[in-house]
């Protein structure tokens, strides 16, 4: 695992959620909650001294992977003010509309961080996997172009 890259969540099960997608190769930092006043957990509670304590000259980037709702947010921006003096780079994953969902359907916060974090697309000559059912290179529709995310991976392209 990349000693550079350290990714906070909540709970362990996030990072199990993580490491299905075979995506992130860095190391995690397990804060076992969220900062959540009115419930009397603070950050005393949580396991923020030892993240502070990883942020060696190593890190180059804590990625912050926290849940999307107000106890996430409160905890998100509590890290990144307790690590900003560090000289670490601070991020956060992106949010927004799911695959195979509307967006009639997604509500207005949703939409706003997805219009946020939108990224570039690339337009392809030639689709550069075969699929199933496609041949000779061109799509289904015989144009041969495909539209490819900057943010996604080798395995996922989507061809018109």
């Amino acid at each position: 695992r990349t000693a550079s890259l350290i990714c906070v969540v909540e709970q362990p099960s996030d990072v199990m959620a993580i490491a299905r997608t075979g995506d992130y190769r860095g190391r995690y930092h397990v804060l076992h909650g969220a900062l959540s006043p009115l419930d009397g957990i603070g950050p005393e509670d949580l396991r923020m001294k030892e993240l502070i304590a990883r942020l060696t000259s190593d890190v180059e980037e804590v990625i912050l992977a926290l849940n999307p709702n107000v106890e996430g947010e409160v905890t998100t921006q509590y890290i990144a003010k307790m690590a900003s003096p560090l000289g670490v780079r601070i991020t956060r994953i992106a949010r927004g509309v799911p695959m195979g969902s509307d967006l009639e359907f997604a509500d207005d916060a949703t939409l706003a961080r997805a219009f946020q974090g939108r990224t570039p697309l690339l337009l392809l000559a030639r689709p550069p996997i075969h699929r199933r059912g496609m041949r000779r290179g061109l799509s289904r529709h015989g144009t041969g172009s495909c539209i490819v995310t900057a943010a996604m991976t080798k395995r996922a392209r989507w061809c018109s």
